[in-house]
Order: structure tokens, then C-alpha cells, then sequence
């Protein structure tokens, strides 16, 4: 097992494994704010780990998408917001099968796919 000591980040209490200088949740911290595109594309693999699905999408290929899209301008928390769909949901996450929604949109078309009553 790898020895903890603490994060380096002021004020941060947490564990940080050997070798590095920062914790894990301070690293995912500092991503977020200077390569959001890298951040996305994390989020977005371990999600569909999460949840089972297939992920063939290069980090290159994902940011051609966002470049294409506009979609981390447009990506957000509100039902207007952009959100990244499978065409086909039983293909996974792949660069040909993916699509810009709204999170309105993709909750709708989800709801149909599950045959959900709202």
C-alpha cells in the first residue's frame, strides 16, 4: 500500500498518495479550471463506466466535437443547456454516434426510450 501524507493545497486537509503533491479531489480542482476540456472528457468516461456503457471516444476526438459543437460554452445545469446524447444508445459513446440536446430533450427522449408515464 502506497504512504499518505497531506495535499499541498493551502488549506486542504486531505490525503495525498505518494508522488504527487496534491490530492485527488484538489488535482480534479485544478483541471476543471485550466483544461475544462480534459475535465469533460473524464467526467464524461467515468459516467458512462458508471453506467455501462461503451466509451470508443479519443480525448483528440472529443475535443474536435466540442470545437465543432460549441459545447462547453453551451453545457450547463438548466434544461436549455447542452448536453451530449448517444444517437443510438446501444452504441455507446462513439465520435460518429454522438449528438448535441438540451438537457430537456434528452431527459424526454429517455423517458420515451424507458416508456416512462412523464
Amino acid at each position: 500500500m502506497q504512504s499518505k501524507t497531506k495535499c499541498s493545497t493551502p488549506y486542504c486537509r486531505n490525503d495525498r498518495v505518494k508522488g504527487r503533491t496534491k490530492c485527488s479531489k484538489c488535482n480534479m480542482r485544478w483541471l476543471k479550471e485550466h483544461h475544462l476540456d480534459t475535465y469533460t472528457f473524464n467526467i464524461l468516461r467515468c459516467n458512462a463506466k458508471r453506467r455501462g456503457k461503451i466509451f470508443n471516444i479519443t480525448l483528440n476526438q472529443f475535443r474536435k466535437f466540442c470545437k465543432e459543437t460549441n459545447y462547453l460554452e453551451l453545457k450547463g445545469k438548466n434544461a436549455s443547456s447542452a448536453s451530449i446524447d448517444c444517437k443510438i444508445p446501444e452504441k455507446g459513446y462513439s465520435y460518429e454516434n454522438m449528438q448535441i440536446l438540451t438537457l430537456a430533450e434528452n431527459t424526454i427522449k429517455e423517458n420515451k426510450r424507458r416508456k416512462c408515464p412523464f
